[in-house]
C-alpha cells in the first residue's frame, strides 16, 4: 500500500513507475498489458496513467477492466 497526496494521473503514474523500478521490473522490456477501471485519471487519452505508460512502452496495451456483480 502506498499513500498518495492526491488521485491525479501524474501522481499515480509516478508512484506506479517508482514501485516497478524498486522491484527491478523494466517497463520497456516487460510491460505489455495494463488494466484499470474506467476512471479518467487511469484511462484518459491525453494524460491518463495508461497513456503515460504507453508513451514509454508502445506495446503496453490498455484493457478496460470491469467487474459485474449480479
Amino acid at each position: 500500500m502506498h499513500q498518495l497526496s492526491d488521485t491525479k494521473s501524474d501522481t499515480i503514474f509516478s508512484m506506479l513507475k517508482n514501485v516497478l523500478q524498486m522491484c527491478n521490473l523494466s517497463i520497456t522490456n516487460k510491460l505489455r498489458c495494463q488494466s484499470y477501471d474506467g476512471a479518467s485519471n487511469m484511462s484518459g487519452v491525453k494524460n491518463g496513467v495508461a497513456t503515460q505508460f504507453k508513451k514509454i512502452e508502445k506495446r503496453a496495451v490498455y484493457v478496460y477492466f470491469i467487474i459485474s456483480y449480479r
